[in-house]
């Protein structure tokens, strides 16, 4: 229920507290000395409740910065995750790498460039994307048209993407960890791809160049 209702600080709530039961429990059955079918169904609990706490974590994080997702579309059956199923990992995956860009766009407005990229890498790390998505995702983000108005007086409220150099400078160093050169291209086509399509095309030069 907590979940449908988007309540995620009680879902973060609740599944702490049955992180603390379960692993009392564990220290109960090992102090006791034997395995009983109980004591295995509760470590199937105790692995149910360390995932929602860190899916809870998450959701309030995207919740917070603005970014628009389903918290279902994390749930995939319990039973088939605790054996490993490749459906239900892999559909939480795909979800996950599906919301990346809009949560590297979100972060950018409120943190720094290393500070997007370390709690990035964390969500990319929690739901065991591939190491390179979200250095991809954000060179995409760097590279593309800044949204509202360049306001030189209001620091918090400037898109970063606005300040060229700095876009630069911190596109090469993430193009310089993207092995091999073949991603470095695709990427780079996609943005250039997106570019062409959008409005500032015909008057955004210095983008245009940064991108070639």
């Amino acid at each position: 229920m907590a979940i449908r209702t988007h309540d995620f600080t009680r879902v973060s709530t609740l599944a702490s507290v049955g992180k603390v039961i379960s692993s009392q429990s564990d220290s109960n059955q090992e102090a006791l000395g034997f395995c009983a079918v109980g004591w295995n169904n509760q470590n199937k609990y105790s692995k149910q409740c360390h995932r929602l706490a860190e899916r809870a974590r998450w959701w309030i994080i995207l919740r917070e910065n603005g970014v628009d997702f389903d918290p279902q579309q994390f749930s995939g059956d319990e039973a088939s995750e605790l054996t490993g199923s490749d459906e239900a990992v892999g559909g939480e995956k795909k979800y996950a790498a599906s919301i990346t860009m809009a949560l590297v766009a979100s972060l950018s407005q409120v943190l720094s460039m290393f500070e997007v990229g370390r709690l990035a890498s964390s969500f990319a790390e929690t739901f065991k994307l591939q190491g390179d998505h979200v250095i991809q995702c954000y060179i995409e983000f760097l590279l593309s048209t800044p949204t509202g108005i360049r306001d030189e007086g209001n620091a918090r409220s400037l898109d970063i993407r606005f300040d060229l150099d700095q876009c630069e400078r911190t596109v090469k160093a993430l193009l310089r960890r993207l092995q091999p050169a073949m991603k470095r291209s695709a990427v780079l086509r996609r943005c250039l791809v997106t570019f062409e399509n959008s409005p500032s095309f015909n008057r955004d030069y210095e983008r245009f160049s940064l991108i070639l």
